[in-house]
């Protein structure tokens, strides 16, 4: 099998989180994506995430109507700061026999010098770095370049029109009352207006 990877703290998960990871699986014939929800992100300030399991939920929601995609929740299921070297082994021991694909944004791969042990990353995984504009394509040439020298690492450059949307911006949209509904999947958006997410 070729299993797509797709982390994120997805507080919410959009629509450019669905739609990038449907273009990666329809381009590289991947036999499925996971959507890892990460738990508290080493790099993220865990004060403005929500709780896990409101996450995981619209997580759920959002890829519903997608018989291919599906929610990984292994990193919930730690205490601590989560590291994906650790979450990609884990799901290698799950699917030993399959092939990853882990998905990642260009601005993410260029800062992934920051990142622990990615050397095991590239044993665990095969890297494909979307990008997000224009602005990074020669960067992200020449660390896969670099990458492949130096760790014999796997690197694949995706490129496709990338709706760009914010969680950032979804969140704030939400507190100053603002409409959401072409943003993320519609039960996505009614959960959040139910239980008053992100209103404070």
């Amino acid at each position: 099998m070729k299993i797509g990877i797709l982390g994120g703290t997805f507080n919410p998960i959009h629509n450019g989180h669905v739609d990038i990871a449907f273009k990666i699986y329809k381009n590289l014939k991947l036999d499925k994506v996971l959507f890892m929800v990460n738990n508290v992100p080493p790099h993220k300030d865990s004060f403005y995430i929500l709780n896990s399991d409101v996450r995981l939920n619209m997580v759920n929601m959002a890829i519903k109507n997608y018989d291919s995609f599906s929610a990984e929740d292994c990193e919930l299921n730690k205490d601590g700061v989560s590291y994906t070297y650790e979450s990609l082994e884990y799901i290698k021991g799950v699917y030993p026999k399959s092939n990853l694909f882990f998905i990642i944004g260009s601005d993410s791969f260029i800062d992934f010098h920051k990142w622990r042990n990615i050397d095991s990353i590239f044993r665990s995984a095969s890297v494909v770095v979307y990008l997000r504009d224009n602005s990074h394509s020669h960067k992200v040439k020449e660390l896969k370049e670099y990458y492949k020298g130096v760790y014999n690492a796997s690197i694949e450059i995706f490129e496709c029109d990338i709706i760009h949307i914010s969680s950032t911006n979804i969140r704030d949209m939400v507190k100053n009352g603002e409409d959401i509904s072409s943003l993320v999947n519609e039960d996505v958006c009614n959960y959040i207006i139910k239980n008053h997410l992100y209103m404070r």
